[in-house]
């Protein structure tokens, strides 16, 4: 009977370490349990699958908190990461009372599945106060790291004269076959009928001042537009799917010359196709391509709002492959094998991650980690 009666003890201690690890439950993998942060209101964090630590800070101290940097350490592993806020990512980090801000830090956690458990130090001021610090605040998070993968930042724009300029070479010139996207975000459009106010440009080449093809939200029709220039001329196609404002969506468009077609999808669906007349896409001009405005910077159709993960192909994805982007997500990768031409993730810095070196040239955007995700 004592023998019995240690095994089910020991049964009993296992089944309760297991518990509190989270392994009898389903939600664990989804969710993460956040301790300490004494200061910061409300605060709740996840890990995700490409490293990144994403912690949404709450103020319940009464007066403005301006984060001065975030230390982590993962408990398991022993390897430290920081995120230190400057000019161009989470230029202005603070946090008003009663707000909230999003902060994102690469490289502090495991990828996807792993259980983890992150020691958190967020460094701060308080410089409306008398004592104005420098303080701390500590808490541990912990949890299973998701599946999903979300960008440390994405590329802020103003509306007014923020944009990024990328290299003018062929390599982002197809002339037969083309996709481009991205994901959009607009906290703005106006209903004014002119086109000179009512579009914003998110992805072109060429556009009003030599041809070529853009990607642009039109706030008077309150959707996703994008337009192919040939030898005939522009010809444009409209996606009916209603925009809503401060919504992410991703925004692809298609031709190719030898149907003549061209296809608008939102979300992944909802393809809808118009005819192209003029054969291949047609550059005019030395006019480089452009992230958030039109090339000869047209008042009123600057980009207002978020731009994330910018894709180039000289290739028609079928809408099998733009169907696996939309999946992937907002941090996702792009497709494998289809003629990747530049890859820009707008994840706080201007780099192409095609690996063809068409690196961009910041004209004023920034960067932030303070954004919802999709």
């Amino acid at each position: 009977m004592m023998t019995y009666g240690w095994a089910i003890l020991i049964i009993v201690i296992v089944a309760a370490v297991l518990y509190s690890l989270g392994i009898f439950n389903p939600a664990s993998s989804v969710s993460a349990t956040v301790t300490g942060f004494s200061g910061f209101g409300g605060v709740t964090a996840e890990c995700y699958g490409n490293g990144v630590l994403r912690i949404s800070l709450g103020n319940s101290l009464g007066s403005q908190i301006d984060i001065t940097s975030i230390t982590t350490k993962n408990t398991a592993t022993g390897v430290v990461a920081t995120f230190v806020p400057n000019s161009t990512l989470d230029p202005t980090p603070y946090i008003t009372p009663d707000g909230r801000y999003v902060f994102s830090v690469s490289n502090a956690c495991p990828s996807s599945g792993i259980r983890y458990s992150v020691n958190v130090n967020v460094n701060y001021t308080e410089p409306d106060q008398i004592f104005q610090g420098p303080y701390s605040s500590v808490g541990t998070v912990s949890g299973t790291a998701s599946s999903m993968d979300l960008p440390i930042a994405v590329g802020a724009f103003d509306g007014v004269s923020s944009y990024i300029a990328l290299p003018n070479v062929s390599a982002l010139r197809p002339t037969s076959s083309i996709t481009y996207s991205a994901w959009v975000n607009i906290k703005y459009m106006s209903t004014n009928s002119s086109a000179a106010y009512r579009v914003q440009r998110i992805v072109q080449n060429g556009a009003d001042g030599g041809g070529g093809w853009e990607l642009d939200v039109d706030g008077f029709l309150g959707a996703a537009t994008c337009a192919i220039h040939t030898s005939s001329g522009w010809d444009a196609g409209v996606n009916s799917s209603a925009m809503s404002l401060n919504t992410w969506y991703l925004f692809v468009c298609t031709y190719s010359s030898s149907s003549g077609l061209s296809s608008i999808y939102v979300n992944g669906n909802s393809a809808e196709n118009f005819t192209v007349i003029g054969g291949a896409v047609a550059y005019g001009g030395t006019a480089a391509p452009k992230i958030g405005v039109d090339d000869i910077f047209h008042v009123g159709q600057f980009a207002d709002g978020s731009i994330s993960n910018v894709q180039i192909y000289d290739s028609v994805l079928s809408p099998a492959e733009v169907r696996e982007l939309y999946v992937e997500g907002l941090g996702g990768a792009p497709i494998q094998g289809a003629g990747l031409a530049g890859w820009w993730q707008l994840n706080g810095t201007v780099e192409d991650y095609s690996g063809n070196g068409n690196n961009g040239v910041n004209g004023g955007a920034i960067f932030t980690s303070d954004y919802t995700s999709p």
